[in-house]
This record gives structure tokens, sequence and C-alpha cells, in this order.
């Protein structure tokens, strides 16, 4: 019989300025049961029931985001092990992500401490010569084919919502006031609506895990680089790491890289590109409510653009959002966009809101007056950093009402 071998590792750091790592990450083998990566590299057979490979990025403060990342990769994996036989390897997969939500959302209404906790999740369920991607939040799957990188998860993140729906340009999101704001999370609301797609293996792929401590450090270009330049994955995995902390390290950083091997995969020319091999399974995770977000960015007047977009994000400007059904998703059987030899994946479809969530104060955890938005990160300062476009509009507002209250003097007590 044809065999698949993936060989793995994985790291996680604290990075350069937090003083605990809210990111959790796991490797499994769902046949044996064997978990966990050794010293370096670690290679195993792909067997009947699977191998899965996760990243989860926690968000809640103190120790909640470190318990929710840890409850999700632990659930999902126990769930999938538990799993029937009879399903899909999309099924098994949907289900394992949609039980951790579950799991995590009753914890945190049991537990008055972790009430605010959440975490994203990418998981890779690799079955045979396929893989299996589910997505929540805003933690990224890439492939490495050859001299190639895509992206093949989609953020569902507020910054992206508006990419998709044009109020903003893609090249606006690093300077967006509000690009770490995340449209789902698991535990975070009683459902959750995961987007599952699906890669077709082939020999020497490489798939690349990561948090967003990583990606908005390191660039597609730059972990093609590392993996290609490393003899080692391990290695490569150090370099990622320590290049994301010479740039700041702001945020945990967490990798998990793997390449697969094996006769039952094809040869890399076998294909013509990398879209050939995607499919997208189910990626509707959008509520009816969150087109409302769009509109508001779209129609705040004056001004359009990044400058609308900045004024709808002011406290009163969002409605709350109740937790609904999606919207009907518009079928997609590959990646449009991009193509093969770019990094950049984006199907087309907009992606919308599901439910509502509220920033947390620095002080207390408290949420803020801001409805419809969650943002990862568990202090002003760390918002601060993390959006110097904020940081510049508070100082116009505040020079902008010093020279209202003198031209209002002038004109009340002229000289």
């Amino acid at each position: 019989m044809d065999q698949v071998l993936v060989t793995v590792y994985g790291c996680t750091d604290v990075g350069m300025q937090r003083s605990g790592n809210e990111d959790a990450f796991m490797v499994a083998d769902l046949t044996t049961g064997d978990l966990g990566v050794s010293s370096g590299d670690g290679t195993h057979t792909i067997g009947e029931r699977g191998s899965l490979l996760m990243v989860s990025d926690g968000m809640g403060g103190e120790a909640a985001g470190e318990v929710a990342s840890e409850m999700a990769v632990s659930t999902i994996r126990q769930a999938l092990m538990n799993s029937s036989g009879g399903l899909s390897a999309a099924d098994r997969l949907e289900g394992a992500v949609k039980t951790a939500n579950e799991l995590i959302w009753n914890h945190a209404q049991q537990n008055p401490e972790y009430s605010r906790m959440g975490a994203t999740v990418t998981a890779v369920l690799a079955q045979g010569p396929s893989a299996y991607i589910a997505q929540v939040g805003d933690s990224r799957a890439y492939l490495i084919r050859g001299q190639r990188i895509k992206q093949l998860t989609k953020d569902q993140s507020l910054a992206q919502l508006l990419v998709d729906s044009g109020v903003i340009e893609a090249d606006q999101v690093a300077t967006f006031p509000q690009k770490n704001v995340i449209m789902q999370a698991l535990g975070a609301q009683v459902t959750v609506n995961v987007a599952i797609t699906s890669i077709e293996l082939r020999a020497s792929d490489c798939l690349l895990l990561c948090s967003d401590g990583l990606s908005n450090k390191v660039s597609p270009e730059e972990m093609l680089s590392a993996v290609h330049d490393c003899s080692q994955i391990s290695e490569a995995c150090t370099r990622l790491v320590a290049l994301a902390n010479e740039r700041g390290g702001e945020d945990n950083i967490t990798v998990v890289i793997s390449r697969f091997e094996g006769e039952a995969l094809q040869a890399d020319g076998s294909i013509p590109t990398i879209t050939d091999s995607f499919g997208v399974v189910t990626e509707e995770y959008a509520s009816k409510e969150a087109a409302d977000i769009v509109e508001r960015f779209k129609n705040t007047a004056p001004m359009g653009g990044m400058a609308g977009a900045i004024a709808a994000t002011s406290p009163d400007s969002l409605p709350p959002i109740p937790i609904t059904e999606p919207l009907a998703s518009v079928e997609q059987t590959s990646v449009t966009g991009p193509s093969f030899g770019e990094h950049a994946s984006a199907p087309e479809t907009p992606v919308m809101a599901t439910t509502a969530f509220e920033r947390l104060s620095a002080e207390d955890g408290a949420p803020r007056s801001t409805p419809g938005l969650t943002v990862i990160g568990d202090s002003a300062e760390e918002d601060a950093a993390r959006s110097p476009v904020a940081s510049w509009m508070l100082l116009v507002a505040v020079v902008a009402t010093v020279v209202a209250l003198a031209v209002g003097f002038y004109l009340y007590y002229p000289s």
C-alpha cells in the first residue's frame, strides 16, 4: 500500500514584550495517539485516521487566553480521536472544531474570571494525499510547493472584510487602526461557523501554520526562503521566530512546518498550479447583520476609504450584532485571484462577521463602548502599538479641540 510520510516540527515563543504566552500548537498522529514534537525534525507515516497539525492564538487577558488556546488544541485532538470512521475527513474536522467552541464557551460561562476568553485556530487534518484545513480567526496556513508559496486560509478579520468589500485596499491593512480586530473566535459565541478548505498534496509539499505574531512580522517570501535555505525544518522554524523577534516581537510567535513525501503523492509537475489542487469545502461564516458593518463603513459621510473606516470605528458607530444564521455562501471550487507564483490567496467572495464582540479595557478587562468588535490584545498600550494611525488620529483630535476652544474664546471675548 502506498504511504504518505510527514516530517514535522513546531515551536512557540513568548516574544519580546509579552509576559506570558497565549499561543498553543499541537502535532498528533491520530492513528497511534502519539503527539508532540522532539528536539528535532520528527517523521511518521500518516495512518488510517490521519495526522493533525494545529496553531491557536488565545485572547482574554490574564490566564484566560492561555487556557482557551490549550483547550482548543487538546479538545480538537480528542474529538478527532473519538470521531466516527464513517464520516468524511472534512466533517470530522469541522465537528471537532465546533466541539472545542462549545467546550470553551461553556467553560467561560461557568467561570466568570474567563468570561472574555477566546482563541483562533488553524487546524490541518492530513489523510492520505489530501489535507483539510479548518479556520476560525486570523492564524494562517501557507502551502510551499517548489519555489512558490500560497496562503491557503483567509483572515476572518475586520480588515479583510473591508478589503473584500472594497472599502480599503489590501496595502492599507498594515496601517488600518483596527487591524487586530477579528470577527470570529472559539468560545466567544455559542456557535461558530468553520471555514474548511482542502489541498491535494504533492511530493515535497510543505505546510506552514503560524499565529499572527509571525505573519505580522515576516513576509511569505521570507517564509519560503527560510524553508528552502535550511536543511532541517526545525532550523527554519527557529530562524523565523528569531526574525519576528528581531523586528519587535510584540506578540507571541508560533510556527509549525511539515513536509510531505511518499509513493502516494504525485510529483509537483503533475499539475499546473496550486489553485488547481485547492478546493473550498465551506466558507460560510458570514451573517446578514455583519453586512450592516460594511455598509456603515461604506456610507460614513463625507469620508470614504481609510478615513471613512477610521470614523466608522468611533465608539457609537456600530450596533450590536446578534448571533444569526449565516448568509448563503457562494459556491467555490477553486481560489480566484493571483496566479500560481504569487503568495496572496484570496477567494473574492466577501466574508462577513457572524457575531458581536467587545474590546477589553486596559484596566480591568471590562468591555469598552465599541460593540461589534473583538480585539486580540490585553491593553491600551498593545492596541496603540498595533495601531499607529489610531494614535495619529487622537493627536489630531486633541489639536482640533484646542484650536476650537481658542477660536471660540476669541469670538466671544474679542480684544
